[in-house]
């Protein structure tokens, strides 16, 4: 098995950036499958809740948090913008 990979990696030298490129894209590819797997358990745990109702305000505040987090963070964005955009930007974001 090592010298067939061996005699491989000859015929594979010139393209050692593509298979490392492939390779990169091949464990990305796998990590954000299953993370689009933890997206919709979550999801489809917040909709259809499990009969206990104790924890559903936490998941929200949570949220709120983040969405509050989000809003600052481009409020900040969005004042390095120069005055005629930051206008129009703030009529975008906040009608």
């Amino acid at each position: 098995m090592i010298s067939f990979v061996r005699r491989l990696w000859s015929y594979v030298q010139p393209y050692r950036a593509r298979l490392a490129m492939g390779l990169i894209c091949g464990v990305i590819f796998a990590f954000t499958n299953v993370a689009l797997l933890g997206v919709v358990q979550l999801v489809i745990n917040f909709v259809f809740p499990s009969g206990s109702k104790d924890n559903h305000p936490v998941k929200t505040d949570r949220f709120h948090i983040f969405l509050n987090h989000a809003v600052e963070y481009l409020r900040r964005i969005c004042r390095t913008f120069p005055h005629r955009t930051r206008r129009l930007a703030w009529r975008c974001w906040f009608r």
